[in-house]
């Protein structure tokens, strides 16, 4: 079996270089990264794995940084998982996604040399395209945070569309018939099933009697929470009501409003959809759709356990029935597991129906009389 050197001196590269490439760290080259892959699979190198901790999980987060500057989406999941991890007696390791993962063998060689028993990957913006992988090695998994359609994946997803469609269904059944939408980042695979959700809800209700307006708010901070309302409030017909996807900017829209003598709700509607678990003090509560963050790291932990546990009962029955069983053992049957954790509905003080529309006062006609 070659060793690193050998594959060092087959590349041209450096030792550290193929170490590199091999514990998917960043800094190397995409090509020569790829040369590297090629020399380690002709020669069919062979890590040095650690022992796996059957009592140690591998957590791997988003790799880009604002993930965990802009919200606390990210960290209020890693606080359920560590929760959970630490009722249970496991332990857990936390390593963001390398660039380099490619391969089912990659994703393989990522758990082994972290020594864990199983991966929880949360998956935003990247990470659920490697949701496939897991479930074709059937590597012991779950994905949290999207929507992965692929057969034996196991995941913790929200209800995305189901939250959207209330929203908008108790906007409209107040009577509300021009809403604005705010979504953030349209690559979101959550916001965009909350955004069609809300274009089907308000088709289904209203037909050509709605207008929504989706307006695109890719930062949380107040200067954006200016631009929602200037954006919104230059239309001829401004919405009577808001549903904002991002907390924070939903907090600044109703600071801008206040700011602008725009009353809230007699004049304007808003409801948040709550997904970094985020607490602020507001002179009033607002109408909110609560995501279950803290819950989805638990149950990840949950899930991921069953999984091992249920591996484990399928081992044991196989050497209990022989050598017919040992195959169903090395390669057993998974399907698809999705747990869907629903939305708690908060009713706030910042909804109401839409206020009248001004009547156009009519001059009254006096008609002059005479006395007989």
């Amino acid at each position: 079996m070659a060793s690193v050197r050998e594959i060092a001196r087959l590349t041209n590269v450096s030792p550290s270089t193929v170490s590199k490439v091999i514990n998917g760290r960043p800094g190397v080259n995409a090509n020569t990264a790829k040369t590297v892959r090629r020399a380690l699979e002709s020669t069919n190198y062979q890590p040095a794995f650690k022992a796996i901790d059957w009592n140690r999980f591998l957590v791997v987060t988003p790799n880009y940084p604002a993930i965990f500057t802009k919200n606390t989406y990210v960290s209020t999941i890693l606080a359920g998982i560590a929760e959970q991890a630490s009722e249970m007696g496991t332990a857990i390791s936390v390593k963001k996604l390398p660039r380099n993962i490619n391969t089912v063998t990659d994703m393989k060689h990522m758990l082994l040399q972290d020594g864990s028993a199983g991966i929880i990957l949360l998956a935003l913006r990247d990470g659920h395209q490697f949701a496939d992988l897991l479930g074709v090695e059937n590597l012991p998994h779950v994905i949290v945070g999207e929507t992965v359609h692929q057969h034996k994946v196991n995941q913790i997803v929200l209800d995305d569309a189901q939250s959207a469609t209330r929203a908008m269904t108790f906007l409209i059944e107040q009577g509300h018939q021009r809403i604005g939408v705010i979504l953030g980042h349209h690559s979101e695979i959550g916001h965009l099933q909350r955004l069609n959700a809300c274009k089907q809800t308000m088709q289904k209700m209203l037909g050509d009697k709605g207008k929504l307006h989706d307006v695109a708010c890719l930062s949380p901070d107040m200067t954006h929470g200016q631009q929602v309302i200037n954006e919104l409030f230059d239309c001829p017909k401004p919405p009577t009501a808001i549903f904002c996807f991002d907390h924070a900017t939903a907090v600044n829209i109703l600071n801008e409003a206040n700011h602008r003598g725009i009353k809230i709700p007699q004049q304007l509607s808003l409801i948040s959809y709550v997904n970094d678990g985020t607490v602020i003090m507001l002179d009033k509560q607002l109408t909110s759709l609560w995501v279950p963050t803290h819950e989805m790291g638990r149950q990840a932990v949950c899930m991921l356990q069953k999984q091992l546990d249920d591996n484990a009962a399928k081992q044991a029955s196989a050497r209990n029935s022989g050598a017919s069983g040992e195959g169903a053992a090395k390669n057993p049957s998974r399907h698809q597991t999705t747990l869907m954790l629903p939305s708690r509905w908060t009713l706030g003080a910042t909804t109401a129906p839409p206020a009248p529309a001004p009547s156009i006062a009519t001059p009254s006609i006096m008609q002059e009389t005479t006395t007989p």
